[in-house]
């Protein structure tokens, strides 16, 4: 049973990475590009990604490029808030634990905001892509009859 077990891990595996590589391979840059910025927007080393994304082999560097660039603003926006902040907390005398405390909370409150609206958009696409398929079924249902 064990070897069941870990050859459906194996078979799962093999059959989401031939997803994956299928998604962004024959992707076209549009697409492509979209994939790597919402990659690119989940919290994760980006050095597993760049891996990732190397061993597809199919990703084109302008789709590359722009999708890192998308992805990578929101977060680099983030952080540049954050430290400013932080410096202007030092700059009128603030301990550095003080700073520290309000530069977490600033960064946890806006990080909340940002998966509230990334669950929004989620699900706005999710709920746009599910209407395009249903639409799609409907017309071949129709064409067929």
């Amino acid at each position: 049973e064990d070897e069941t077990a870990g050859g459906d891990a194996e078979n799962t595996f093999s059959r989401k990475w031939s997803e994956l590589r299928s998604n962004l391979a024959d992707a076209p840059p549009t697409r492509q590009a979209t994939l790597i910025a919402l990659y690119r927007l989940t919290p994760h080393p980006f050095s597993a990604s760049n891996y990732l994304f190397g061993a597809v082999g199919e990703v084109r560097l302008a789709p590359y490029f722009v999708g890192t660039l998308v992805g990578a603003i929101p977060y680099a926006i983030l952080y540049a808030g954050a430290g400013a902040y932080g410096r202007t907390l030092l700059d009128g005398g603030e301990a550095l634990e003080t700073v520290f405390a309000d530069v977490r909370a600033v960064v946890e409150s806006d990080l909340e905001i940002g998966e509230a609206g990334a669950l929004a958009v989620g699900a706005a696409v999710g709920a746009a892509y599910l209407a395009r398929r249903l639409a799609r079924r409907r017309d071949d249902v129709g064409d067929s009859a």
